[in-house]
């Protein structure tokens, strides 16, 4: 990854501080284009501006996480949702090369054939790189997809080493990067207050024993609220909904 030295005195960099009066706010940047190579990739069709805020530990600034970086010039949002670090892939190409040579020379191995429209991806990573969004076609009674897009989804958003539900004995396990991004998302949809108040039954019951079923949960909250519907506790119809999925 390349960070060049004039990376503190650019104008996008003095944008972000000026944007959010935090000096700091820039080590966001250099969080997001971390993930970005850990991960192998720089387009996260599925991300959400909690899950990135959580990437970029953002913590209380503002304005919004993705709202700044956006601003700055940073981040470009993709028109069906999700988000691009800026040109990323353009000023890492030797490092790119390197990762599509290394595909390529796998799927020779196994024959194969390359794949040129997408960035390329962990020879050992099952997640898909532009995952499609969630439609209600193939979803069992309790909602969930049977392809197993669900959890292919919530990888893709927090791009890390480990696929959700292979991560050992446990299915449903989630790794740090992971359990922090699920956490992030349910701040960003049920407020501080109830985090402050129940965070620890939502990671110790829900985050770390129901990932994939809470995920689908928060995808049905977030498309309730877009539709106009009254909801007067989040909390407790995220509850309701998960006591019915598990039944």
């Amino acid at each position: 990854m390349i960070v060049q030295p004039s990376f503190c005195e650019h104008w996008k960099t003095l944008r972000l501080v000026a944007l959010t009066k935090d000096e700091s706010s820039p080590m966001a940047v250099v969080r997001l284009w971390t993930h970005c190579q850990n991960s192998r990739r720089w387009v996260f069709p599925a991300m959400t501006p909690g899950q990135l805020a959580s990437i970029c530990r953002w913590g209380e600034r503002k304005p919004a996480c993705h709202v700044a970086l956006l601003k700055a010039g940073f981040l470009d949002k993709l028109p069906g949702g999700g988000f691009t670090a800026h040109q990323w892939g353009e000023h890492n190409a030797q490092l790119v090369q390197k990762w599509t040579a290394r595909q390529v020379g796998e799927q020779k191995r196994s024959g194969a054939k390359p794949n040129e429209s997408t960035p390329p991806a962990k020879s050992d990573d099952h997640r898909t790189i532009a995952a499609d969004a969630l439609d209600e076609k193939g979803l069992d009674e309790k909602g969930f997809d049977r392809s197993g897009q669900d959890l292919k989804r919530l990888n893709d958003a927090v791009g890390d080493s480990q696929p959700v539900g292979e991560t050992g004995p446990e299915r449903s396990s989630l790794n740090r990067s992971q359990e922090e991004a699920l956490m992030g998302n349910l701040r960003e949809l049920l407020g501080e207050d109830e985090m402050a108040r129940a965070g620890g039954h939502w990671r110790d019951n829900h985050v770390r024993k129901h990932p994939e079923l809470l995920f689908r949960v928060l995808a049905e909250l977030e498309r309730a609220l877009k539709e106009g519907e009254a909801i007067r506790n989040r909390a407790a119809y995220c509850e309701d909904l998960l006591k019915r999925w598990k039944a």
